[in-house]
């Protein structure tokens, strides 16, 4: 494997997402030594992904999720569908994370909402730090992430 410019140049750093670049937010490129602010910022990403609906950004029309209103109201055989299709908007637009997994976590009350669990690394090449995240799509439709 060749070295990529970004790989010569002082320490490594982790791509910004484009909800970032777009809202010219070009401090959390780099992992702090705390890493609250970063994880901030990916949380505030995926919440924006998320909960953005596919087909309502003409230049990226794989941009948010399918329609996940009734998901809730859905038999759980629907759950796995839903939840390769939060993995693949995060494997595309959130490109501070790899290695992503994204499984249904039945919910032992019945409440109108369905949870999935995120489990990803971060994409840094200094070492690998595991990261887990809770969704909740409520009935709704709207994407709770922590």
């Amino acid at each position: 494997m060749h070295p990529t410019p970004a790989d010569a140049i002082g320490p490594p750093t982790l791509r910004v997402s484009l909800v970032d670049r777009l809202s010219g937010q070009p401090g959390d490129s780099q992992a702090p030594s705390s890493g609250i602010p970063f994880v901030d910022s990916i949380l505030g990403n995926l919440r924006v992904v998320l909960n953005s609906h596919e087909g309502g950004t003409p230049t990226r029309p794989d941009f948010g999720l399918p329609e996940v209103r009734s998901l809730a109201c859905q038999t759980v055989d629907a759950a796995p569908h839903y939840a390769a299709e939060i993995r693949r908007r995060i494997e595309t637009f959130e490109p501070r994370l790899r290695h992503v997994r994204v499984l249904h976590e039945p919910s032992l009350n019945r409440s109108m909402s369905v949870c999935f669990r995120i489990d990803a690394d971060l994409a840094s090449t200094e070492s690998k730090h595991a990261m887990t995240f809770y969704t909740r799509v409520n009935a709704h439709g709207s994407v709770d992430v922590n």
